[in-house]
């Protein structure tokens, strides 16, 4: 027994030897792998016909009416229009031009005199007020000079100057003068002084917006808002000067 299990291991084991040494030959030689054949592919052209669409168009015969509505004339007579012709106009005489000496002594009489104010009067609320409702041709008195002198160039004065002159530009010696202020007023007289000094005067003792001057006898410009004071201080009684000139024109 012993014997035969010795003589099936040796089997075993030369079978196994025959095994190795066959896998080792298998290993040992190289195998060919056969490489594939190319494949050509060939593209087979698609061409898909387009039926033609012949849709015949149907003429269209129908013929188009002709107009024969004929054009009537118009015979309306065109009636003549007659335009008169225009008759001579006679000018109008005309009266003979004043003589040019006349027109001028006129225009020279009615040439109102300018006004010569102070920049200065405007900022301190002194005004000129017009005579009111002249007509043409009428005599008044009109301001041709309003002068102010402030605190350094009056000199310590505080006065009010007036001068009245007639239309050649003289004095006029005796004329009133009036002067106003809230609760009262005064007349006085132009008087004969030598020149330059004016021919009145008043003295002032309130400030700015006190005092008002006309001349009576006439309508009169009037020169209102005047007093003592400067513009940078309006409420000081700082002695100031004013100077009036009246003269009578026409209008």
């Amino acid at each position: 027994m012993k014997r035969i299990v010795r003589l099936t291991r040796f089997n075993s084991v030369l079978a196994a030897l025959l095994l190795v040494v066959l896998l080792l030959g298998a290993c040992g030689q190289p195998t060919s792998t056969p490489q594939p054949t190319p494949t050509e592919i060939v593209l087979a052209p698609t061409v898909t016909p387009i039926p033609p669409t012949a849709t015949p168009i149907p003429p269209t015969d129908t013929p188009v009416p002709p107009t024969d509505t004929p054009v009537l004339p118009t015979d309306t007579p065109v009636p003549p229009t007659s335009t008169p012709m225009p008759k001579p106009t006679k000018a109008p005489a005309t009266a003979a031009p004043a003589s040019a000496g006349g027109a001028n002594k006129v225009a020279a009489l009615n040439q109102l005199p300018p006004r010569q104010v102070d920049p200065r009067i405007a900022a301190l609320n002194v005004a000129i007020v017009e005579a009111p409702n002249l007509k043409a041709g009428q005599q008044y008195w009109r301001l041709t000079e309003l002068r102010w002198q402030d605190g350094n160039e009056s000199g310590s004065d505080h006065t009010i100057y007036i001068e009245v002159l007639d239309q050649a530009g003289k004095r006029i010696v005796g004329q009133p003068v009036e002067v106003r202020w809230s609760d009262g007023s005064l007349t006085l007289f132009i008087e004969d002084k030598p020149p330059p000094v004016y021919g009145g005067n008043f003295p002032m003792y309130n400030t700015l917006g006190s005092y008002s001057v006309s001349v009576p006898g006439l309508p009169s410009d009037s020169v209102v808002g005047l007093g003592m004071g400067t513009i940078e201080q309006p409420n000081f009684t700082i002695h100031t000067n004013f100077f009036l000139t009246f003269k009578k024109v026409t209008r």
